[in-house]
This record gives structure tokens, sequence and C-alpha cells, in this order.
């Protein structure tokens, strides 16, 4: 059994043991275990030093101080005399369940205001992902039960994107997907010649495209991440990717595609694209959340004669073939004019202002006249008109051939895509990296003394917390008392509200500009 098990390769363990416990076991290993030669054997060549779990305060967890959490609660759920150390079967007194209970809620601040009666089950894969983000090197991880919960809903957005996936897929395209990874890449020039006849060629959509070379681009970030043993940084780069990249972007760019009367090659390239990218995700997740991952890889269409399990597949690689840079470049054209239109209309609140004129002229509009909605509910607000201007032709062509996505992801309309504007008289501006996007018609969409008076009450409000805090982190006495998180918190809040004041006077001067 020893000369099978010793030498290992990678000890994992805590910065906290490694004189106690590594370096001990270094010395007697080489003192005790000598090769043919009588040579000293080390026994490991690497140690990998993971980050330790404290409380919400960062103290180390002990049983004397009440800050001990079992994750198996966090796993299966809880209620709070279990979670604080009690016995199902033994009731504690008042006394002893007020004293645990008081130690808890000052180790555990956030977890015992969410929840005050116990924690809900999380599940493993959850618990896992938490730890693997939060345990980046040089860091320790500090227990957020709230945070826990946060992960769960990443992992129900992952079943939700797989669910969305088979709704859209009907059963005489299930088994045609079976082989769409092997034909696409077939029409790329990878792969065996042989390989399964495409039923027609495969041509890709610029979303498409897009998402499937950020697909290799993340797949390689998860590589290199696993070989330098940071396991903290594949975590945060996959969830970035399947929640940002695939789900706010990608689902939402190829849904028109998904529609039942697109023409069969763009639906086709669609579903495949996404079935690609979202198979490719749950076997690079798999090692970090292998539940979930295994119940809906099953779900998914995969190649006859495919491995039973997904532990047992291979692990994904990165095709160089489906690398797109001049597709994720012209999608970054697309975003940045969506972004700018999005922020329009949160700034200066204008599907509230559109929704309200659309009241106010449907009560002046005759009675015998139609109803602009059919199933007498909340009448529909006419579109807000943009026009964007760039003097990048590159920039105009692309986002002329993708007006009608921008106008589907914005619920907008989109005039026209032009150089130079000869007047703005009357618009309001937003500039992103290579365009301005120009909101028309603002001096009719907004209510001009309404929003002024919005924002003015809003800038006091931040005005007034701002100065309050700016006070109170002037004091030294404050400063050397409290609590280092305490002074850094109040030193964050008052960056953001800082910044957030700028905002707010910027948006009172263009609509003081739009009254004069």
């Amino acid at each position: 059994a020893l000369e099978k098990y010793y030498p290992t390769s990678v000890l994992v363990t805590g910065w906290d043991i490694l004189f106690f416990w590594v370096a001990r076991m270094m010395m007697m290993g080489m003192h005790f275990v000598k090769d043919e030669n009588g040579k000293q054997v080390v026994p490991f060549r690497k140690v990998y030093i993971h980050a330790l779990v404290r409380d919400e305060k960062g103290q180390k967890m002990s049983k004397s101080k009440g800050n001990v959490i079992d994750p198996l609660h966090l796993v299966h759920g809880a209620g709070l005399p279990e979670i604080l150390g009690f016995a199902k079967d033994k009731a504690p007194s008042k006394k002893e369940l007020d004293e645990a209970h008081n130690k808890f809620k000052k180790a555990f601040p956030s977890a015992a205001a969410t929840y005050p009666t116990g924690f809900p089950r999380q599940g493993a894969d959850a618990l896992r992902f938490f730890l693997l983000v939060m345990g980046a090197q040089g860091r320790n991880i500090r227990l957020s039960v709230p945070r826990i919960d946060g992960y769960r809903h990443f992992l129900n957005k992952i079943w939700s994107a797989v669910r969305f996936f088979l709704m859209n897929v009907d059963e005489s395209e299930f088994e045609q997907l079976q082989s769409f990874r092997e034909a696409l890449l077939h029409s790329r020039g990878v792969g065996d010649s042989e390989s399964q006849a495409v039923s027609g060629p495969i041509e890709l959509g610029l979303p498409d495209r897009y998402i499937l070379s950020r697909l290799q681009a993340v797949t390689q970030e998860v590589d290199t991440a696993f070989t330098a043993s940071r396991f903290s940084d594949g975590a945060q780069a996959l969830y970035r990717f399947f929640w940002t990249e695939l789900c706010d972007w990608y689902i939402e760019l190829c849904k028109p595609a998904l529609a039942q009367d697109a023409p069969q090659g763009v639906r086709r390239a669609a579903l495949g694209s996404l079935l690609v990218c979202l198979e490719t995700v749950l076997r690079l997740m798999h090692p970090f959340i292998p539940f979930i991952t295994e119940e809906l890889w099953l779900k998914l269409p995969r190649p006859a004669g495919s491995p039973a399990s997904i532990m047992i597949t291979l692990y994904p690689t990165a095709d160089a073939a489906l690398k797109d840079a001049e597709a994720e470049r012209h999608i970054g054209y697309v975003q940045a004019a969506v972004a700018a239109m999005r922020s329009i209309k949160s700034t200066y609140n204008l599907k509230a202002q559109a929704k309200a004129q659309a009241k106010d002229q449907a009560k002046d509009a005759p009675k015998d006249q139609p109803k602009d909605s059919d199933d007498g509910g909340e009448v529909e607000a006419a579109p807000v008109r943009f026009l964007i201007r760039s003097a990048d032709p590159e920039i105009r062509k692309v986002l002329s051939e993708q007006k009608a996505l921008c106008q589907l992801l914005t619920r907008s309309h989109i005039t026209d895509v032009v150089e130079e504007v000869q007047s703005t008289k009357g618009t309001i501006a937003q500039v992103a990296p290579g365009l301005t996007v120009l909101l028309l018609d603002a001096d009719t969409l907004i209510d001009v003394p309404t929003e002024i008076a919005r924002v003015q009450k809003e800038a006091q409000k931040a005005d007034k917390e701002l100065t309050s805090l700016q006070d109170r982190l002037g004091k030294p006495d404050f400063v050397a008392r409290a609590k280092p998180e305490v002074v850094a918190e109040n030193r964050a809040r008052v960056a953001e509200l800082g910044r957030r004041l700028g905002e707010l006077r910027d948006i009172e001067r263009v609509l003081h500009e739009m009254r004069a």
C-alpha cells in the first residue's frame, strides 16, 4: 500500500497548519522513507493552500463562541434550535435558546435577520459554488448565508435556460440537433471528413457567431485557471459568461430566430448554437456544481454513443475554428447602442411618462374610437424614438443591419443611423464608445417640471446622507474606535453617493436647458 500511495503529488490544506502539520509531514516522510538508492523521498511536491471559512465578522469558528454553522444545515435546511446546536429531541430552555441566539446574531447578523426561524434548503451545489467563487487565493471566506442563496438563484437561472431551450425544440428537431456540433465543426473544416452528412449548410447569424466565439474564450479562460489552480477565477468566469453573455444577451438576441415562423435554417442555427453553449457550459461547470449539471445534461440532445454520465465525458477545450473577433466586435456595437438607449429611458423615467401620456390620450379620444389595447387592459405606450449618430462607417453599417434587434431589446424605435445630425434641438444625447444615441422629441416626451422636482428631491436626500457620513468620518474618534469594516463601508458609501450626486446634477442641468 505504501508503494502505491507514497509519494503523492498534491496536498490540500489551510495555511493555519503549515508548520504544525504540513512541515512535520515533510520532515517525517523524508526521514523515514528512502528510495532504493537510500535517497530521501519527498512525500508531495505541491501544496494547495485554500481559504479558511470564518463567520461574517471574520472570526475563526469555535463552538465556545457560538459562531459555527454546520454545512449540512445549509444543504438540507434546518430550524433555528438545530442551527444553534440543540438536539432535535431535546427542547432547550428559553434562557439557553436566547443565549445561543445572541451569539449567533453577533457572528452572523445578515443570516439572523434574513432567516429568523431557520435556513431554507440551499442544496450542495449552491454551497459549493459560493465557496469556490469566494475562495480566491490569499483571502478568507466570510460565510454569508444570503449570498449562498444568491448562488442558488444562479442555479435556478441555469435550470431556466435549459428549460427555455427544451420548450423551443420540437420533437422533429431533437434528433437533428444531436449531431449539430459535429456538423458545425465539419462546416468549418474541422473534424472527420466522413462525418455524418449535414442536411443543408449551417449559416450562423451574427448573434450565433458571437456567442460561439465567446464560448471559446471562456473555455480557454477556465482551462488557464485550472492549470494555475485558480479555481475561483474559473468559477467567476463561468458565472459572468452564463448570466450576462448567454442569458442577458444571447437568449434575448436569438428569440426572433426561434419563432415558429422563422426560416428553418435560421431557427436551426439558433437552436444548435444555444445547445452547443448549454452542453459545453454544463461540462465546464460540472467539477464545480456536479449535481444540477448531471441532471440537466442528461435532458439535452446528445450524439449517439455519448457516455451515460457527464462525469465521464471529455472536458471541453476551445475550438479555434469557432473564434470570431468580427462578430464579437459587431455585437459590441449593438450592446453599446442598446445600453445607451436603456440608460436614457431609465434616467428620465420615460417608460412611466410614456404610459401616462398614452392614458391621457386614451381619455381624450372619442368614445367610438377603437382602443389601443384589445383586451381592455393597460394602454400600450407609443414607442420612444431614437436617432443614432456615428462617424465610423462600420458601426453605422452594423447598426443599420441590426436595427430590428436593437428595437426589440429596447422596446423603442430607431428612426435612422447617420453620420451627422444637422440640429440637436429638443433631443437628449447619451455618448457610448464610437457612437451617440439621441432621444428625439425629448421636450414633448418628458414632463420637465415634474422630472426636475423628482431629481432635486433625490439629490437633496443624497446630499443630506453624504453630509452626515462625511461629518462622521471627519471625527478622529469615530475612525479610531469604529471597526475597520464599518469605516470602509462608510467610505464606500460616500464615494457612491458622490457619484450619484454628480449624475443627478448633470440630469438637472440637461432638464433646465430643455426648459430654457
